[in-house]
């Protein structure tokens, strides 16, 4: 598990899990402002999880963006927008065709019902 730093209030968790399907890993990096954790590469079904402490309004806002890429496509996705957010422990399943958001809380989470589109066209990742 990762542990970003940040100033703040609340302790909120991420957890990234790898469901692009097949044999397939998928290489993660997610960043904020003040955190950069690294390039991470998941095996099939493999997560990992970091937590950080929110920021305290009004002087600044947490935000994690995440790029992912699996076989030549790359995407970037934000996956913690403090001014957004739905769960103070969220539970992402990256899949081709989009990322999928649970509670991690919720035992019961599908990942079919809270799941998003890719924005814009996949570009080729260079070497």
């Amino acid at each position: 598990m990762c542990e970003a730093l940040s100033w703040g209030g609340e302790t909120t968790r991420v957890r990234i899990t790898n469901f692009i399907g097949g044999s397939t890993s998928l290489r993660v990096h997610c960043k904020s402002d003040d955190d950069d954790l690294g390039v991470k590469t998941l095996g099939p079904h493999a997560g990992f999880e970091f937590k950080f402490k929110t920021a305290i309004e009004p002087f600044y806002r947490t935000f994690f963006l995440c790029t992912f890429g699996w076989a030549g496509i790359s995407h970037s996705y934000v996956v913690y927008n403090q001014n957004k957010a739905k769960y103070a422990q969220s539970c992402w399943a990256i899949k081709a065709s989009g990322p999928c958001l649970c509670d991690c809380k919720n035992p019961t989470c599908t990942y079919d019902k809270d799941c998003y589109n890719w924005a814009g066209v996949a570009t080729t990742l260079k070497s």
